[in-house]
């Protein structure tokens, strides 16, 4: 029997024995100090406006607990994140049905929220990915995580190198537009202004740069630093990779680098010739993960008579309107009147 609810305190002991066996989405989460069952509760107590929201899966019994899946919002309420879900599938007890329901009651959950997307960032494995793509994900991308634990010599700032502002905000959606796939583009909600510098929560901060040649930004850098270390994204128009080298330099040297808080840059497979930028600059391959989203909405027909009145001209619009003409010699359809027209959704 599958019964899904809720987090609630007396689930918090289950949490904390199930969350070592649990598998964490997006590598960058690895940065906070925060644990599943302190995000949990944290969750439960500020009604999420910090923390996670936590689904747990039941048994027959309701101190059965078999599982949880967990989930952040964004700051924009229009998208989700789907952080962390447990048992692992390497578990002996662990169900691939287990992880179904509770993905799909994570999907469910999100547009009762009427929140637009849900996006999951799991390890490069293929079972995980199989399940997510029958719960309803789409894959978007590939991304392969690169790492830095050596302090970086300073760097001078590169030409056309700034600190993103709001009024960068229609400039930076052309440059998404351009630089990224099609279909990337279209899964991935847009830049929003507020969240060109914010803080993360938990005592992380982001800040988002700029490059500009001739007045038009070629590049979006964006650094998120967590007392653990420090995560880059890059946004690059394909013409200017090659030349995208002082700029992560410049950036890298911003941060407090060092054995014990790395940088770690994320670089999609669409961004071909970064990863060897990266290696220039004392890069390593440190793991691959997905990107995947699901749709909570979706378009549909939706059929609704239409009533037009004082039409100047008749015409029978049930038939052709090289129908004949009624035994009185009358169109069919006298255009004073109100017409309803059909739907054309509808069967004949």
């Amino acid at each position: 029997m599958r019964v899904i609810r809720p987090f609630g305190l007396r689930d918090a002991w289950a949490i904390k024995h199930l969350q070592p066996r649990g598998v964490a989405f997006d590598l960058r989460r690895l940065l906070r100090s925060s644990s599943p069952a302190t995000n949990a509760i944290l969750g439960l107590l500020t009604r999420h406006y910090w923390g996670s929201l936590t689904f747990v899966h039941y048994g027959p019994k309701r101190p059965d607990v078999r599982g949880f899946v967990q989930i952040e919002s964004r700051g924009d309420r229009q998208a989700w994140d789907l952080t962390f879900l447990a048992p692992s599938l390497d578990e002996r007890e662990a169900l691939p049905s287990v992880w179904q329901d509770l993905l799909t009651h994570a999907i469910l959950a999100a547009a009762e929220q009427q929140v637009l997307r849900l996006y999951a960032r799991p390890p490069q494995d293929s079972e995980i990915e199989q399940l997510l793509r029958r719960a309803g994900f789409a894959l978007v991308a590939r991304e392969e995580i690169f790492a830095r634990s050596e302090p970086p010599p300073p760097a001078a700032l590169p030409r056309g190198f700034r600190e993103a502002d709001r009024e960068d905000t229609w400039a930076l959606r052309e440059l998404y537009r351009r630089a990224m796939p099609p279909l990337a583009y279209q899964a991935q909600a847009p830049v929003q202004a507020g969240s060109l510098g914010a803080a993360l929560g938990l005592g992380g901060r982001q800040a988002s740069y700029v490059w500009t040649e001739k007045g038009e930004i070629v590049a979006h850098l964006r650094l998120s630093s967590w007392p653990r270390g420090s995560w880059i994204e890059c946004t690059v128009h394909p013409e200017y990779r090659g030349e995208l080298l002082p700029y992560i330099a410049y950036l890298v040297g911003l941060t407090d680098c060092s054995p014990s808080r790395p940088v770690y840059f994320a670089v999609p497979d669409y961004s071909v010739g970064v990863g060897w930028l990266l290696r220039t600059l004392g890069f390593s391959s440190y793991s691959q993960q997905l990107v995947m989203v699901a749709h909570t909405v979706s378009r549909v027909p939706v059929c609704r008579p239409i009533v037009a009145t004082s039409l100047e001209s008749t015409i029978d619009i049930a038939t052709p309107i090289s129908a004949p003409r009624g035994v009185s010699g009358q169109p069919a359809l006298d255009a004073r009147r109100h017409i309803a027209y059909a739907c054309p959704c509808e069967k004949k």
